[in-house]
């Protein structure tokens, strides 16, 4: 019967030493990956804004309502302020068209040094995309004078605050939809923090008056490190935000005395990705809803989006 190697090596137990090395090898590497990856994704980073000075860091901001069922109505606000039907039908058209127009608007937000450790952050109506063809609008109908309105809307600067450059807002002075889309955009956690961590950011969606009366509410509000990567030598960093504001009330109407059942629910969620060694946003992606009943009916939902430009 002629030797067959396999046989033997059956019988013997025994193994090419090339095989047996190339399983060492295969192990070892595959040890020192797994290891390395543990030490990666347990080990703290801070994240930073990076700029250099007189350099600009340049997003396209996109802010689209994409929920197809979106309403919007004020008609029992306006009515329980004394309006009868027609004026608050023309007011709510007036107020729907004007909201329309604003969705069809990008923006450019910007951050520049505004001195060592502190960054200013702008944000502006982009005109990229607007009709350039000439106007056949009568000067004195209502079409242009709406356009006029809008021109003056969403021109010049929309937003405007100051960050340092571990993320912190500085300009605490803002309004609460000002300093909303600062921090949602821009907030960083300010401390080393590793995958698993969570943290709060300084926004407040839902705002009422002593008028509400509160008979329940929940909010959360945490931004996590889902992984710490290496991607072409970058470190990157990917976070997940999970925010949500709720609250059931009733207010009475100062004209007719009625009560006005109203529920106001906010959420703020998605995924972005931060270069460590390049000091910002490589990607922004969130999804920011809106549901309202009572006094001012809305449902809608907006992607909100930086691009690097």
């Amino acid at each position: 019967m002629p030797f067959l190697f396999s046989e033997y090596c059956i019988t013997f137990n025994c193994r090419p030493k090339s095989i047996t090395m190339l399983k060492y090898l295969f192990f070892n590497l595959l040890f020192f990956v797994s290891a390395l990856t543990f030490a990666q994704q347990d080990q703290s980073v801070l994240l930073r804004w990076k700029l250099k000075p007189g350099e600009v860091i340049s997003y396209k901001t996109v802010m689209k309502n994409i929920d197809s069922a979106n309403n919007f109505s004020m008609g029992n606000f306006l009515k329980s302020n004394g309006a009868d039907s027609a004026n608050s039908t023309e007011a709510e058209k007036m107020l729907k068209k004007l909201s329309g127009a604003m969705e069809n608007n990008d923006y450019v937000t910007t951050l520049t040094e505004n001195k060592p450790g502190l960054i200013d952050i702008i944000m502006h109506g982009s005109d990229e995309g607007k009709s350039t063809s000439a106007d056949t609008l009568k000067s004195n109908s209502d079409q242009q004078r709406f356009k006029e309105l809008m021109k003056q809307v969403t021109s010049g600067v929309m937003l405007r605050g100051q960050i340092n450059e571990d993320g912190i807002i500085t300009s605490f002075y803002l309004k609460s939809d000002q300093k909303n889309l600062i921090a949602t955009l821009f907030e960083l956690p300010g401390k080393p923090v590793k995958v698993g961590d969570s943290w709060p950011i300084d926004v407040n969606f839902i705002s009422v008056d002593q008028n509400f009366v509160c008979d329940s509410s929940y909010k959360k509000n945490t931004v996590t490190v889902l992984a710490i990567t290496n991607v072409n030598g970058d470190k990157v960093v990917k976070l997940k935000y999970d925010i949500e504001e709720y609250i059931s009330a009733y207010v009475n109407s100062p004209f007719d005395g009625k009560k006005n059942n109203s529920v106001m629910k906010f959420t703020h969620q998605g995924i972005a990705d931060f270069s460590l060694s390049q000091g910002r946003w490589l990607d922004y992606n969130c999804l920011l809803s809106m549901f309202s009943t009572g006094l001012m009916s809305n449902q809608t939902t907006e992607r909100i989006s930086l691009i690097n430009n």
